[in-house]
């Protein structure tokens, strides 16, 4: 049976559309909808002419010219399931996978430090999540009319500044659900998804979510920002629940915990007479200092854009950040890790090769890196390798060298204190 040229036009075009359909509604992965749109209308365009079907080279051109109006629908449709479906009840599941439980992994980096580039892109493979690079900015291109009413400041600090508010930016303009962003000298440990879990068990829990409930995302859906990496993390003294993750091997000696600013008083779980101390917890913050890693959802984006860009401003960002959780009118809910779980790794070589804000005199004879245990950035070599032990940075603390799931073990509960 022939069809006509209008009946063929409908049915190659229906058969198009149902497919994409089908697509996103069977594990409805955003960003496989988008390539199967792009592999589909590519297929489209190339199509030959098909006496089986009936179309006409005229014909075809019409379904073609419908091409980029169902591009732009099924790009309005991904925007909009980004936000609104919700993960299964294994949200633990989705930690593990590449974006490590958000939407997006960004890394704020100079075009200038490909060095930095080069490190956190083997890093963030081998521990296997992918990142996207947002380029950074050069505090003294900035304009005068760009800035804030009242802001001054150190040039380099205001590039870091612009260079947060340009991804909160692109969070909101693309309607981004959640987002992690790192700077691009941020370290972790080799065990960061397993860690990962049991921090989000410790955010949903303080956000009142049950165990196995559905939500959008795997830690929860009422947060603003997760304070993943700094140097200091203030403590919200009205919630007196915390997650406690013991018997953690990545955390830091309590010799070795050496932080710019206030940090949560450990003294419930920390005892003068062992310097290993392996708990952590995870606790509703007031803020923090050092910007190495911080998870923000969209509403936290809005909010921050508006009140370190649109209104009178002149922090430091990660005083602005601070100040957001600090203060209750602003309603921006924070929750942060102590010990902290991203650090930052310096390369070995002139000390000014660590900072792109500060600059030190000096020659470091080797990497280092700060705030990490069983550092990724430390233990490259033997992840490239295939190691099954990875090297402590405090040997005399859990072990000099562990197994991923020896590294991994802490298992966190709730604690409520007096």
């Amino acid at each position: 049976m022939s069809l006509s040229p209008a009946s063929s036009r409908k049915w190659v075009y229906g058969v198009f559309v149902a497919g994409l359909v089908l697509l996103s509604l069977i594990g409805f992965n955003p960003a496989l909808l988008t390539d199967a749109t792009s592999q589909g209308v590519s297929y489209v365009y190339d199509f030959p002419y098909a006496p089986e079907t009936g179309l006409a080279s005229n014909q075809l051109a019409k379904l073609k010219a419908y091409l980029p109006e169902l591009e732009d629908i099924v790009s309005a449709l991904r925007k909009t399931t980004m936000i609104d479906q919700p993960v299964s009840a294994e949200w633990s599941a989705s930690i593990a996978n590449r974006t490590l439980g958000f939407q997006k992994v960004f890394v704020l980096s100079l075009p200038t430090r490909p060095d930095k580039r080069d490190s956190i892109s083997v890093q963030a493979s081998l521990t296997e999540f992918d990142v996207t690079f947002v380029d950074g900015v050069v505090g003294s291109e900035i304009g005068d009319k760009a800035l804030p009413y009242t802001m001054t400041g150190r040039v380099n600090e205001l590039g870091c500044w612009r260079a947060h508010m340009n991804v909160l930016q692109m969070i909101v303009n693309q309607n981004i659900a959640t987002a992690l962003i790192l700077e691009d000298d941020a370290d972790w440990n080799v065990g960061l998804k397993a860690q990962l879990v049991q921090y989000a068990r410790g955010a949903r829990y303080l956000q009142d979510v049950e165990e196995n409930a559905v939500t959008r995302s795997a830690y929860g859906d009422d947060w603003d920002m997760l304070w993943l990496g700094h140097c200091a993390a203030f403590t919200n003294h009205t919630d007196k629940r915390r997650f406690v993750i013991a018997n953690d091997p990545t955390v830091e000696p309590v010799g070795h915990r050496h932080y710019l600013e206030e940090i949560p008083d450990m003294s419930t779980w920390d005892h003068p007479s062992n310097d290993v101390n392996d708990t952590r917890i995870v606790f509703r913050s007031a803020g923090g200092v050092c910007t190495a890693a911080q998870a923000v959802s969209l509403e936290g984006a809005r909010k921050a854009l508006y009140a370190m860009s649109m209104t009178p401003y002149n922090n430091p960002v990660d005083w602005g950040y601070q100040n957001l959780c600090n203060n209750s009118e602003a309603h921006f809910s924070c929750i942060s890790p102590f010990p902290t779980l991203f650090g930052t790794s310096q390369p070995a070589g002139a000390l000014n090769r660590g900072s792109d804000i500060s600059s030190r005199d000096g020659v470091r004879p080797e990497a280092h890196s700060s705030k990490t245990a069983f550092s990724t950035r430390l233990n490259i070599e033997r992840l490239i390798l295939g190691a099954d032990k990875f090297k402590s940075q405090f040997p005399w603390g859990a072990g000099e060298e562990m197994t991923y799931d020896e590294i991994t073990r802490g298992v966190g509960h709730a604690e409520v204190l007096p």
